[in-house]
This record gives structure tokens, C-alpha cells and sequence, in this order.
């Protein structure tokens, strides 16, 4: 696990402060109830619906940065081609942390990734998940029920679980 963190530039201190509180007296820790379906937009111009269908998504928040990221490529490969006719969709989260859209991309494509790619240029699913560390995974279901939260690579009983609760 790869901690990291959002640097302000210089005289930024009183809004680096209030953005931390906005976000604490933001949602529920996610795994506590429904979030609400939500839509993303991938690098290749797909639009995902994420809770509006009777699928599950597995968002995977990395960076090209994060070594124990990069390790979790051939599983999330493996993942998906075992679940992915049964409903389940891999999402590969790039974080602006420290990269930008097009380095995420080529590091993304190098490590063989194959799944759908999203990029959070603007920290919203970060917020919307508090994620503060990567690797981060998430796995959400219909409705935008947070069914599962981890570090690690589900096992595939894990996710046809998650599937079979979607009813899929």
C-alpha cells in the first residue's frame, strides 16, 4: 500500500484547511448504506453507469507510481475474465496525485491492463470514496451500494458473491 498525499503551493494553508473540513463533514464513510448511482466517463470516450444497472463495478484506484498497483494488473486481468459475462465491470482509477491523464494511460496500457480507464482529474471519486491510499479497490453495486472495500485483489467466490447479491 502506497500512502500519498495533495500538496498545496505556498500561501494555500487556509484553503488546504477548509477543504479538509468540507470533506470531513462530507458522506458517510463508504460500506454504510447507498451512495446513489453515479456516471463516469472513460479515457476511450465509453460512458459507465455505475449503480444504474443490475452490474457490479470494481473500481481500482492506482497510479503509475504505486508498485503494489502495478502488481494487481494480471489479477484484475484474471478477475475480469471470470466475471465479466456474469456482470462484472474493472475500472482502472488513475489519481492526479502526482501524474496526469496521459501518463496514467501509457503506464496503464504497459502493465497490460485491458479493462476501462478513468482518470480523476478532479478528485471527485477520491472525495466520494475517501480514498487515501493506493491501492484502493471498491466494489459497487446497483444502486451505488458500496458492497465491499479492500487493498487487496478479491478472490473470484468474492465477486460472484457480489454478483449473485446484484442478482446476476
Amino acid at each position: 500500500m502506497t500512502r500519498f498525499r495533495l500538496r498545496a503551493p505556498r500561501g494555500a494553508l487556509l484553503p488546504g484547511i477548509l477543504c479538509l473540513l468540507v470533506l470531513a463533514a462530507g458522506p458517510p464513510v463508504p460500506g454504510q448504506g447507498r451512495r446513489g448511482p453515479f456516471s463516469l466517463t472513460t479515457l476511450a470516450g465509453r460512458t459507465l453507469e455505475i449503480g444504474r444497472e443490475p452490474r457490479v463495478a470494481l473500481l481500482v484506484f492506482g497510479a503509475r507510481w504505486c508498485h503494489p498497483c502495478e502488481k494487481l494488473v494480471p489479477g484484475l486481468r484474471r478477475l475480469a475474465a471470470s466475471q465479466g459475462r456474469r456482470g462484472l465491470e474493472v475500472v482502472l482509477v488513475g489519481l492526479a496525485a502526482r501524474e496526469d491523464e496521459q501518463a496514467f494511460s501509457r503506464w496503464a496500457r504497459e502493465t497490460g491492463f485491458e479493462g476501462a480507464l478513468v482518470f480523476d482529474g478532479g478528485h471527485r471519486l477520491e472525495r466520494r470514496f475517501r480514498v487515501r491510499e493506493v491501492p484502493c479497490l471498491v466494489a459497487v453495486g446497483p444502486g451505488g451500494r458500496v458492497l465491499w472495500r479492500g487493498e487487496e485483489l478479491p478472490g473470484p467466490e468474492t465477486a460472484a458473491g457480489w454478483l449473485a447479491a446484484a442478482g446476476r
